[in-house]
């Protein structure tokens, strides 16, 4: 029996690599000012517009260009998505990121500043519950309800922005850092369709 199976409505996630130093930006982000949050007792940057700073033009314009890749690519279409809030979140030892997704945004992204090999992943969710749980003989990205993604240091994730994830505790005393940010479009939808919407 030959069976062909096929996976309806995936949640894609891009993995895109940046290729040049962060010295400057990371000199940078160690100077600004942060505020703990009061749910993770991790830290967030008081700007929640950090990317429209000069000091980190070029990662935001690595940022737009891999957002414009994904609209390109995976939705197909030449209407573009826009980077809206932006943020910093350091992980220190022993602090967590609780479990979330980013509402008023289309795509969200996170950008790894700094990590090793043993700091804690970012775990996605899935969001529609089974039914019935089954005992698995192995799991793949057919079968399973989360997946885990090690951070590396200088990629970017950009994935649909109600995707539930968490990071778990950090083990280790290497700070996680990372840049998070939403985004929106500016036009959306078809005239011909009767879906056309002009946000501006």
């Amino acid at each position: 029996m030959n069976n062909t199976l096929v996976s309806l409505f995936p949640s894609v996630l891009q993995i895109t690599h940046y290729d040049y130093l962060i010295t400057k930006e990371l000199k940078y982000l160690s100077k600004i000012k942060y505020k703990k949050n009061l749910t993770n007792n991790n830290y967030q940057s008081d700007d929640t517009y950090i990317l429209d700073n000069k000091n980190l033009s070029e990662i935001k314009k690595f940022c737009q260009n891999s957002l414009d890749s994904y609209t390109e690519k995976v939705i197909k279409t030449k209407q573009k998505l826009h980077i809206t809030q932006s943020w910093i979140n350091r992980n220190p030892k022993n602090i967590a990121h609780h479990q979330h997704r980013h509402p008023n945004s289309i795509l969200s992204g996170v950008f790894f500043f700094n990590c090793v090999d043993e700091s804690p992943p970012i775990v996605f969710k899935k969001t529609a519950q089974e039914k019935f749980e089954f005992d698995m003989d192995s799991y793949d990205l057919l079968n399973s309800s989360t997946f885990a993604i090690k951070p590396i240091l200088k990629q970017l994730l950009i994935f649909p922005s109600n995707l539930e994830h968490q990071v778990p505790m950090n083990a280790v005393k290497s700070e996680r850092v990372s840049l998070s940010f939403n985004t929106f479009a500016d036009r959306i939808g078809s005239k011909k369709h009767l879906t056309f919407l002009n946000i501006r």
